[in-house]
């Protein structure tokens, strides 16, 4: 099971990426990327235990996405339903809010972001590549 990406590889993927009229998917995501970098760094820039909110949340968003990735299946049912796991994770936020403690409740919500900032919208691109490709 590959964990990273070659770096050309995630190259190849980013510069492969449509560009529609005035819009590029790909400075989208990249942008959206940024904002979440951006959110990460304010975080550990703030205090010590917030960084341990941070780091964890880093931690379960990137267990997400290899469990995402590593299951076809799964990767088209995100697909397929876009919005619904960004509802999903936030009922789960909200119920670690009220259940589980700040902790969890933070890295939940930094995972949230960072699924519905960078990944869902590079999944949807990847998916609707494959299927421009198959159809022409």
């Amino acid at each position: 099971m590959i964990l990273l990406r070659h770096p050309r590889k995630m190259n190849r993927a980013l510069t492969s990426l449509p560009c529609l009229g005035s819009i590029n998917i790909r400075a989208t995501i990249i942008m959206k990327l940024l904002v979440f970098i951006l959110i990460f760094a304010i975080g550990l820039a703030i205090g010590g235990t917030i960084a341990s909110h941070m780091f964890f949340g880093l931690l379960t968003l990137i267990g997400f996405i290899v469990l995402v990735e590593s299951i076809p299946v799964l990767k088209w049912l995100i697909y397929r339903t876009s919005g619904l796991f960004d509802i999903i994770i936030f009922g789960v936020c909200i119920f670690a809010t009220i259940r589980l403690g700040v902790t969890i409740t933070a890295a939940l919500t930094l995972a949230g972001i960072g699924f519905s900032l960078v990944y869902r919208p590079y999944i949807q691109t990847q998916m609707d590549n494959k299927k421009n490709s198959k159809n022409s």
